[in-house]
C-alpha cells in the first residue's frame, strides 16, 4: 500500500482563478459542504483532513479511508460518477442526524492519536529515524 501523509500540504496557499487563497481553511470554513475528490484511488491527500479542520461537510471521492488509517464514519463516500455525487447530496440533505454524526466523527478523528501521528512534523521525525537506525 501506498501511502502519502494527509498532512503535506496543509496550509499550504493555492492560487486559482480568482486570485491566491491565503488562508485555505478559513475558505473552506465559508461553506456548509465541500465535496472532496481526490486525484487517485492509490492515495490519500491533505484534501479530506483541510475540510475536517473547516468544519465543513464532506462528502467524499476516492480510495477507502480506512485502507489508510482513517474511520470510514468522517464522511459521506460516493463513487465517482453523477449519480451517486447527486444520491449521497440527498443522502446528507435529508438526514440532520447523519450529519451532525458525520461531523461530530470527523473532530473525534481530528483529536485521536492516529491523526496526531500522522500530522507532517511526526511523519518525518519518525521517516527519519527509520532511516537513521537502518544505516546504523
Amino acid at each position: 500500500m501506498l501511502f502519502r501523509s494527509a498532512m503535506t500540504d496543509l496550509g499550504r496557499k493555492y492560487d486559482n482563478y480568482l486570485g491566491k487563497v491565503e488562508d485555505k481553511i478559513a475558505t473552506l470554513s465559508g461553506y456548509k459542504y465541500s465535496l472532496v475528490v481526490e486525484n487517485s484511488n492509490e492515495y490519500l491527500s491533505e484534501k479530506l483532513v483541510d475540510v475536517l479542520l473547516a468544519g465543513t461537510f464532506p462528502l467524499y471521492v476516492g480510495p477507502d479511508l480506512e485502507s489508510f488509517g482513517l474511520p470510514s464514519d468522517v464522511a459521506i463516500t460516493a463513487k465517482p460518477t453523477v449519480e451517486a455525487i447527486s444520491m449521497a447530496i440527498t443522502q446528507i440533505e435529508g438526514d440532520k442526524l447523519l450529519r451532525e454524526r458525520i461531523l461530530f466523527n470527523g473532530v473525534m478523528y481530528l483529536k485521536s492519536t492516529h491523526y496526531k501521528k500522522t500530522i507532517n512534523n511526526v511523519v518525518l521525525q519518525d521517516l527519519a529515524a527509520r532511516i537513521s537506525s537502518a544505516l546504523l
